[in-house]
């Protein structure tokens, strides 16, 4: 079995790397030329130590520059706690199972990668420098898949979800059929609600519009995850 390590721990060592140089950085001029030199090597290391295997998914050079990029990500603080609060939802809320516990990686994956091309196209999440929106995806998915694996004390972070998917569950007839006029008339009324109210605080750069856009697009990616497992709301 591959051993892989975790997308956060990964980040964590690569951030430990990054800030410890060593005092005879001298004599590593290749690997302390930049954070970036020295997140190859930590990988190259890695991999040959057999710390990391390379996924079968990407080369080494992918997985380089992936490595980069989730430096990158752990360094911006606005990435990070946006991505931390999304993935923790959607490990929740949106597990990668169907309606009979039958797994499904697939819905989940597709929930995670539409959610996040949400964020980036609405500009609620801005790419970091030398990071792609696939890789960000990619960071995503792995976030959730070690988030899933959580035993402990929850306070529903997949509340938000849930929400949203009330108003679906609202709009949709006894024969399955969404009405998207009336779910979006609904989320639209209770965006500028929570915004009226100093509930919901947007940050510069994201109008009330681009926010309530982003809540119609994970509505239908929440939509898409229920058909895709057979369930009738999250």
């Amino acid at each position: 079995m591959q051993r892989h390590l975790s997308a956060i721990a990964l980040a964590a060592a690569i951030l430990m790397l990054a800030v410890a140089a060593p005092a005879n950085a001298q004599t590593l001029t290749p690997c302390a030329a930049s954070q970036a030199s020295a997140v190859n090597c930590f990988v190259g290391n890695a991999v040959a130590t057999k710390i990391l295997t390379v996924p079968s998914s990407m080369n080494m050079t992918s997985y380089d520059n992936y490595a980069v990029a989730v430096l990158h990500i752990a360094q911006d603080t606005n990435v990070s706690v946006i991505l931390l609060g999304t993935t923790s939802a959607i490990a929740d809320a949106m597990p990668a199972k169907d309606a009979n516990g039958a797994a499904n990686a697939t819905a989940q994956t597709n929930a995670i990668n539409s959610i996040i091309n949400s964020e980036v196209l609405t500009g609620i999440l801005v790419l970091p420098a030398q990071t792609t929106e696939a890789q960000l995806e990619t960071f995503a998915q792995q976030t959730v898949i070690n988030m899933t694996g959580f035993t402990g004390v929850s306070f529903s972070p997949g509340a938000v979800l849930r929400l949203i998917d009330s108003y679906i569950v609202a709009g949709t007839s006894t024969s399955g059929t969404i009405n998207w006029t009336t779910v979006k008339a609904s989320l639209t009324a209770a965006v500028k609600n929570l915004v009226g109210s100093g509930m919901l605080k947007l940050p510069s750069g994201v109008t009330e519009a681009k926010f309530t856009t982003f809540v119609e697009d994970v509505a239908q990616s929440i939509a898409a995850y229920k058909s895709a497992t057979g369930k009738k709301s999250l």
